[in-house]
């Protein structure tokens, strides 16, 4: 099991314009996948730490996300 000390930016739209949200977090790969066209892996990661403030950025995308 390949644990992960993950820091990202994500999007999140902010009185109708677009700013970047840094999210730090622990996780763990929970599946990895090569793509064999392009020598790329696709992983899943589960979330094992992640702090309110950094879980409401996440939230806030996904909702930002599914409504585009």
């Amino acid at each position: 099991m390949t644990q992960l000390d993950i820091v990202f930016s994500l999007p999140v739209a902010v009185n109708f314009s677009l700013k970047e949200r840094i999210v730090k977090a622990k996780g763990v790969v929970v599946r990895k996948e090569e793509d064999v066209v392009s020598n790329k892996f696709f992983i899943a990661i589960y979330f094992s730490e992640l702090k309110p403030k950094d879980q409401k950025i996440l939230n806030e995308f996904i909702a930002y996300r599914l409504k585009t």
